[in-house]
């Protein structure tokens, strides 16, 4: 059994990591969900255009059988790393950075927090092409 979390941002481009994570939770028995940590209060969402981008996350979570979880957190490594540890989390599926230097990105704070077993898949943006193909 894999439990996969999948780590998205308010973007709706973030289908395709969803989708990535419940390919590697088919067949295993495992749980499928995706999380959007903020850095930011989630009440000033309704306020502008991220409250729409968060409803559609909410309907592909839906649709493809994962749970939403949206968290808000000053340290977004650690509160990750608590997920993990109370859902039995195996697999963490993520975008690949946009940042210049790979050691400034999430994804290298994330490895920091998590136990050796946790595996981070870290889907390409030629990889997204091809599964939105």
């Amino acid at each position: 059994m894999k439990n996969v979390l999948v780590c998205v941002t308010q973007q709706k481009a973030c289908e395709r990591l969803i989708r990535y994570g419940k390919e590697l939770v088919d067949g295993s028995g495992g749980e499928l969900m995706v999380v959007h940590i903020a850095q930011y209060d989630l009440s000033k969402l309704a306020e502008n255009h991220d409250a729409e981008s968060l409803e559609y996350l909410y309907q592909k979570s839906l649709e493809y059988g994962a749970n939403l979880i949206l968290v808000r957190s000053g340290n977004v490594p650690a509160t990750l790393a608590s997920m993990i540890n109370k859902n039995d989390i195996s697999i963490i599926v993520m975008g690949e950075t946009r940042k210049e230097h790979e050691e400034d990105s999430t994804t290298e704070a994330f490895k920091h927090v998590l136990h050796e077993d946790v595996k981070i898949v870290v889907v390409p943006e030629e990889e997204e092409s091809e599964l939105d193909a």
